[in-house]
């Protein structure tokens, strides 16, 4: 989802048009998980609409540019919403829980070597 969220909240910024760094064969290669991650934003819904150029690159079709038409849809705003709200959730709660696990895990070790040293 990581790719997916970035994209999307570039859209939210206003970044509309999206092309790699250039036309030469390894920048379409590299572009093309983001291009990937626009066209299943569109097709979850979470673009308005999204336009896409494909060049073929050794006989395989290649996102070679793509174009958002009106922005993220109300799908599209409601996962940012989602994916922001689960990691600041998780960034807060996950060092105790962290610490809590850890607690479990050595007070069972520690009830293991009592045992084995007294029996």
């Amino acid at each position: 989802m990581g790719e997916l969220v970035k994209v999307l909240s570039r859209v939210r910024n206003g970044e509309y048009s999206f092309e790699p760094s250039s036309q030469m064969p390894d920048a379409l290669l590299k572009f093309q998980p983001t291009a990937r991650a626009l066209a299943h934003a569109m097709k979850e819904g979470y673009l308005e609409r999204c336009e896409f150029k494909r060049e073929s690159y050794k006989g395989t079709l290649l996102y070679s540019g793509a174009y958002v038409v009106r922005g993220l849809s109300y799908a599209g705003d409601e996962f940012l919403e989602r994916e922001a709200t689960i990691k600041g959730r998780i960034s807060k709660y996950a060092p105790s829980a962290l610490k809590w696990a850890l607690g479990i895990v050595a007070g069972v070790v520690l009830a293991a070597l009592v045992r084995w040293l007294i029996g």
